[in-house]
Formats: C-alpha cells, structure tokens, sequence
C-alpha cells in the first residue's frame, strides 16, 4: 500500500468541531496527517503529529526556499503555496510516495475507497482544489509549480493578492498545459456557502449545480464514511463521498458522536440504525427564503470585498 502524508498549516484558533476531524483522521489510519500549528491540543490519534511553529517560522521555511523576497503577510495568503510544499517540506515527507495538502474544515469518509492504488499508480496529481490535493512524492513532481504557466509562481509569490495558485488556474494548469496526469473525480461533497441549506458547489464543474443536488437531501457521517440520503421519486437513497468540505460556516457541535448529521444548525447525532424520511430531510436541511436571501447577500458582500482589497493591491 502506498504511503500517504497530508500536510495543513494553521495558526490560531482550531474550529470548534476539531475533535469530529481528528476522529475522521483516525478512521483513516493509514494516511499519516501534519498540522503545523502555533496551537496545542492533546487527545491526538497516532496519525496525526501536530509540530509546533509560529507563522513567522514557516514564513522563513518558505522564503528559504527562494532565491526572491515572497510575500506572505497573513496566514489565510499560505493557499498560494501549497503547491510548493513538497518542496518547503521535504524532509517530513520523506518515504512517503505521495503527499497532499487539506485544511481543516473537513470531515473525512473512507479516502482509501476513493485514493485506490490503481489511481495512486496512474496519476501524478489527484483532486484540483485546495482543500484537499495530493502529489506524487518524487523530485521532478515536486518542482512542477515552477513550470510555464499563465499565472506563475514567481507571481504568486510576490503580491499579496490571493491567486488561488493552489487551483485551477494555477497548478492544475500547469499540469493540464503539460499533458500531466491528473484525477479530477468529482467523488467529495464541496458543501457551497451561496444558500444556507447545504447544497454542493459547482465550483469548477462542467454539470450544472442542478444536476449535482436534490430537492431533500442531506449529509452524514456514520463511523468512518461520509453519505447523502435524498429523495428521489418517493424513495430515499444514499451515497457516498470520500469527504465533506463545510466552507465559510459557523458549525454548532452537540457533543463527540461516532454517527452524526451535518446540518446548517451543525452536527446533529444520528442513530446507527436510524431510519432517514423525508421529513426528517426537511427538519434537517430545510430551505428557508430569508435565510436563504441573508446567505446569498453575505457571499455577494464577501465576493465585493475580495475584489476591492485585489484592486486596491493592484493599485499600489
């Protein structure tokens, strides 16, 4: 089995349902997980090492590695490295055949189902966003972030604007550009921030958000597996996801359950055995028009924002 390492640099206060993404690691044994943290936190499971180091620290790990001054003056602006970790980190993931970046506001199900060894053979990169992506640990695939590409490195490396380097407009193109073997298998629930009840995203798929959903459905961890149940011509079905990225929410946590919904009012515990309804889908994630309208105005204002702060950067 091929081994796997998944590194996160995170700097203050964990979520508030760490624990819940600790247990989903731990499920997941045989994938080891980094956290460089400046945070402390004690009930760890043996696969996940958190290494203490301030922001600043990792800050001149990175700048070690190049021979320009980068710009990193806030934590949040570390996605458009993560694609150089292989190199900023090598010498943790050593005797490692891949290795991958992942934050923190997720709840794994069974990677291994998903990240098979037939894939792990075949494929140099596997996922494209930045939540979750892994590499092929070998030096040539570790300094592809440098090669030619319309948005580079060098430029992402030396503003302080947010280009999402990490995507598909920075590495994912280079890998496309260059004919690099990549999965980019729509198999993890990308839980989208524009409604208030949990909808997938349609961020970088060619189906229309439409064809992705379902009128009820909602989401489930069940002792190391993430599930959808939904609606579909009276009958309730399920399926599965390989994890579930809850993005941009504040997620209420009713204690440390080894089965549990994921809902919009947070995680709610779930019977083993429970029968899903129909009803209990639109207890759980019910559509409701004003909070609906509240969500959808707070992404616009975040989106506005976002590109104010680019234009004010651009006009320095």
């Amino acid at each position: 089995m091929k081994k796997i390492v998944l590194i996160n640099c995170y700097f203050g206060a964990f979520p508030n349902y760490f624990p819940l993404f600790l247990k989903s690691c731990q499920q997941n044994d045989t994938v080891d997980f980094l956290i460089f943290t400046d945070n402390r936190y004690d009930r760890l499971p043996r696969n996940v090492k958190l290494i203490p180091a301030t922001f600043g620290e990792i800050r001149n790990r990175i700048q070690a590695k190049f021979d320009f001054e980068i710009v990193l003056d806030q934590p949040y602006k570390l996605c458009d490295y993560k694609p150089s970790y292989g190199s900023v980190f090598e010498e943790y993931i050593r005797g490692y055949d891949f290795w991958g970046y992942c934050d923190l506001d997720l709840i794994f199900g069974d990677l291994r189902k998903y990240l098979t060894e037939e894939k792990l053979e075949q494929y140099e990169k596997l996922y494209q966003l930045g939540h979750l992506t892994l590499y092929r640990n070998t030096s040539e695939n570790n300094q592809r972030f440098m090669l030619d590409n319309a948005l580079s490195y060098k430029d992402a490396f030396t503003t302080k604007i947010i280009t999402v380097f990490d995507e598909e407009k920075g590495i994912q193109k280079i890998y496309s550009s260059h004919n690099i073997p990549v999965y980019l298998g729509r198999d993890y629930a990308d839980i989208t921030p524009k409604h208030f009840q949990f909808r997938l995203s349609d961020a970088f798929i060619e189906v229309p958000i439409a064809k992705n959903n379902y009128k009820y459905q909602v989401f489930a961890y069940e002792k190391g597996h993430v599930y959808r149940y939904y609606a579909e011509k009276g009958t309730i079905l399920r399926d599965e996801f390989a994890y579930i990225h809850i993005q941009k929410r504040r997620m209420m946590l009713d204690g440390e359950n080894e089965c549990y919904y994921i809902t919009n009012r947070g995680f709610v515990p779930k019977e083993s055995h429970e029968d899903v309804t129909i009803q209990l889908i639109k207890k759980l994630n019910p559509y409701e028009p004003l909070k609906e309208m509240k969500a959808a105005i707070h992404y616009i204002l975040w989106r506005i924002k976002r590109k104010i702060r680019k234009i004010m950067e651009c006009g320095k």
